[in-house]
């Protein structure tokens, strides 16, 4: 039991923080620059939303209003 102990540590202690420096490194990359317009900065979820609904609501209020972009659920959904 004691050896099961020590390799959940060893995992907590030496892996975990090894995966969340690699993903908090891409993270990080990716919202210094978001590829928005000049001025543009907010973004709106949309998950479980049909693409044509999507489509729609930014060109008919979101794009106009100044949004800067839309998150959307992936299509395997």
């Amino acid at each position: 039991m004691a050896v099961a102990a020590g390799s959940t540590a060893l995992i907590f202690v030496v892996i975990f923080p090894l995966v969340l420096a690699t993903a908090n490194h891409d993270v990080s990359r990716a919202t210094k620059n978001p590829h928005m317009l000049p001025g543009r900065s907010v973004i709106v979820h949309l998950f479980e939303w049909k693409f044509q609904d999507i489509a729609k609501e930014c060109e008919g209020f979101l794009g106009p209003m100044g949004y800067g972009g839309v998150q959307v659920s992936p299509v395997t959904e």
